[in-house]
């Protein structure tokens, strides 16, 4: 959570589980749906939970556990970010691919396909393997740029409004499978499976 005071946890038995930071207790488990969870993410705000299970992403109220709305997609989804104003989602898919959808207006209805405000493609993995999956995704500070990280080995940055890519920063021997901005938007490190960890420095 945005404030730290719940995290978020889900697993292969899609269940998602609420912790307390100071003591660890577990506070609350959430059906995630009918798969594995592989990806989470909060509401700005820290009141909304987004969870990613196949083609769905539920959004669920933290403190009751209730469904505020959820989104369907085309395709698996692996990863999520929620930008830091709350207006935009985006989830990376398990064919190189992203989908960014407005969540403003509480866009879904159950089961009805809701299209993406854009489809990001510029990742190249092995089609039907693990280096086709968009491992992690991370917004910048100010929501302008989107950061993705792939099973070809590469960091993608794109232009959050438009969908346009922006930069491919190469330099990890496998796949990127977490990613960070510095709070001011000047570093983003990354993560791989190359167990290595490489801070970039990015142009304003």
């Amino acid at each position: 959570q945005p404030q730290g005071d719940v995290l978020a946890s889900g697993g292969k038995d899609a269940v998602v589980r609420l912790w307390d930071n100071l003591n660890g207790e577990n506070t609350a488990e959430l059906i995630g749906g009918s798969y594995a969870v592989p990806g989470l993410a909060f509401t700005p705000d820290g009141l909304g939970l987004a969870i990613l299970n196949g083609d769905a992403i539920r959004i669920r109220e933290v403190s009751s556990g209730r469904f505020l709305f959820s989104i369907f997609g085309k395709g698996t989804y692996y990863s999520i970010a929620i930008d830091p104003q709350g207006e935009s989602l985006a989830a990376g898919k398990t064919t190189n691919t992203i989908d960014i959808w407005g969540i403003q207006h509480e866009p879904g209805t159950p089961r009805e396909i809701y299209e993406p405000l854009l489809s990001l493609a510029g990742h190249s993995g092995r089609a039907n393997s693990y280096q086709a999956l968009v491992w992690t995704l991370a917004f910048s500070p100010d929501g302008k740029v989107l950061a993705s990280g792939g099973g070809d080995h590469t960091i993608r940055l794109w232009d959050a409004q438009n969908g346009e890519l922006l930069q491919t920063l190469e330099g990890h021997q496998n796949a990127v499978t977490s990613l960070a901005f510095h709070p001011q938007g000047t570093w983003l490190a990354s993560g791989s499976l190359d167990s290595t960890v490489i801070m970039w420095e990015l142009s304003p």
